[in-house]
């Protein structure tokens, strides 16, 4: 922000001193165009305020910061769906490979909602050059990457990094705020530095030594976190240090530290810290989530970059939040808010405000996060226009996303979305249903198609028909099952066969129904 005031200074102290008139001019539009600019980073600046005062929350109720971020991304980024939010996730991710690679689906969210935790307490230059640095030192080596993933202690570590990283976000909040009680205040920063240090960098600088290094993780994850600090050091990589002092470390562990007046002398023996204000204390401390925070994503870009699967990957990414937590925590970033979610045996509800219509995709994203046993839920949303409900069962939504190819995901869609209702009407009619199916078993005849993909097609279809209760079009789709068996074996078959079999499937073919709705 400070930039963009002394651009205006810049600009409109050429102007005064300009030698002619047009010059003067010049230097002066060149100023009110910097003070536009100003204006838009101070009041983007003021938004991330604003927001980030919200987040803080309840540092004794967990997830209150993480969903409350949600809110926050979901209305700084002017985004109302999670389509949106990953893409601009997307560039966020370009940021650390380079664009080498292209953002896993999903990925694109958990960095947006990164991304407003740089904004609003970390130098976002320092922290995007850091996770590029570890990216840029991990790619070269992505056997060595690929075989991390099959260590079951590496997996185990690396995922408790994420839940760790979190907990210290939360005892932040608790170290940034003012206190009445100066030494335990200070003992929170200092706890919460050696925290980081040696539950959340000590797997990462295991990680990056081992690799570079091409040694086994165990062993360099045995090493004492002073040891890795020293050897990171001694491979070129300080500037990933920052705020992963060792005296940090020793003086919650020893209680190697003394208070006095003006701040906190360190007396361990290791490190390079010597004495610090209250808020150095504060800084140095935040700066040491900031590095290990940009380690995680460079580390995690990298894996990606190895090939790595996205769904072993997004097993890594996972913080729990609970069940009711992650449900909210989805509707946040779609836009609701104000939102309260109830759990009533297998059936959960979940209610809350929103600015507009919702596209379907907001049923599957809730559905997504549900727990294991859950068989239906219903999302009560409030807006201009009054309350609208959507229920439905789980299932369906759960098989849709379990399809594998293009068809049989349509195939599944179109069931899920023809079980669940929107104030009582069906999604998808059972009309509009049957016209998908009779048109995809038409696709499926086309003598191009394949024929062990045509056969198991129309046998999903015969399925789907059934499902709905439409025993007219399970005939139809039964007569073109057979007649692709016969042409499979080699029976001759005539074009009054052929056209029979397709004239049966037209009284599901209307051409007046009304255009499927695509929000509710």
């Amino acid at each position: 922000m400070l930039s963009a005031y002394n651009e205006i200074r810049d600009a409109y102290l050429s102007a005064l001193v300009a030698p002619t008139i047009d010059e003067a001019k010049e230097g002066e539009a060149r100023g009110q165009a910097a003070l536009d600019r100003a204006a838009q980073v101070l009041d983007r600046f003021n938004q991330h305020s604003e927001w980030s005062e919200r987040t803080e929350g309840d540092p004794s109720q967990e997830d209150d910061g993480l969903v409350a971020g949600a809110e926050a991304i979901a209305a700084l980024s002017g985004s109302s769906d999670l389509v949106s939010l990953d893409t601009q996730g997307a560039e966020l991710f370009d940021r650390i490979t380079g664009g080498d690679i292209t953002c896993p689906q999903g990925f694109g969210v958990a960095l947006r909602l990164l991304d407003f935790a740089v904004e609003t307490s970390m130098n976002k230059q320092r922290f995007w050059a850091v996770s590029q640095t570890v990216y840029r030192q991990l790619t070269p080596h992505d056997v060595a990457l690929q075989a991390l993933l099959d260590d079951k202690q590496w997996r185990r570590d690396l995922a408790s990094v994420a839940q760790e990283a979190l907990d210290a976000g939360f005892e932040s909040t608790a170290v940034t705020a003012a206190s009445t009680n100066r030494r335990r205040h200070v003992q929170s920063a200092i706890r919460l530095a050696a925290r980081q240090i040696e539950r959340i960098a000590h797997p990462l600088l295991a990680t990056l030594i081992a690799v570079e290094n091409r040694r086994p993780y165990a062993s360099e994850q045995r090493r004492d976190i002073g040891a890795l600090l020293d050897k990171a050091a001694q491979q070129g990589h300080d500037d990933l240090l920052l705020g992963l002092d060792p005296k940090l470390r020793d003086a919650d562990a020893h209680r190697a530290f003394e208070i006095d007046e003006g701040g906190v002398h360190l007396t361990g023996t290791r490190g390079k810290l010597d004495y610090l204000t209250d808020d150095e204390l504060v800084d140095i401390t935040l700066a040491g989530i900031e590095s290990i925070t940009a380690m995680y994503w460079g580390t995690i870009a990298a894996l990606v970059a190895a090939g790595a699967n996205s769904i072993v990957v997004e097993e890594l990414l996972q913080i729990d939040i609970g069940d009711e937590g992650r449900i909210k925590f989805v509707l946040l970033l779609n836009g609701w808010h104000n939102v309260e979610v109830t759990r009533e045996g297998s059936a959960f509800t979940a209610s809350g405000d929103r600015d507009g219509q919702d596209k379907t995709g907001v049923i599957s994203s809730v559905v997504s996060v549900l727990p294991e046993g859950c068989e239906s839920l219903k999302l009560n949303a409030t807006d201009e226009d009054g309350s609208h409900t959507a229920f439905g069962p789980v299932a369906p939504f759960r098989n849709w996303g379990k399809a594998e190819d293009e068809q049989e995901k349509t195939i599944a869609f179109t069931l899920a979305t023809a079980a669940w209702t929107i104030d009582g009407s069906p999604l998808v009619s059972k009309a509009h249903a049957e016209k998908i199916f009779a048109y995809s078993t038409l696709q499926a005849l086309n003598p191009e198609v394949p024929i062990n993909t045509s056969l198991k097609t129309l046998r999903a279809l015969l399925d789907a028909a059934r499902a709905i209760d439409s025993q007219g079009l399970a005939a139809a789709i039964a007569s073109a099952l057979r007649l692709r068996r016969e042409v499979a074996v080699g029976i001759e078959v005539d074009t009054r066969q052929i056209q029979r079999v397709i004239d049966g499937l037209h009284p599901w073919l209307p051409e007046d129904l009304p255009e499927i709705r695509s929000g509710w």
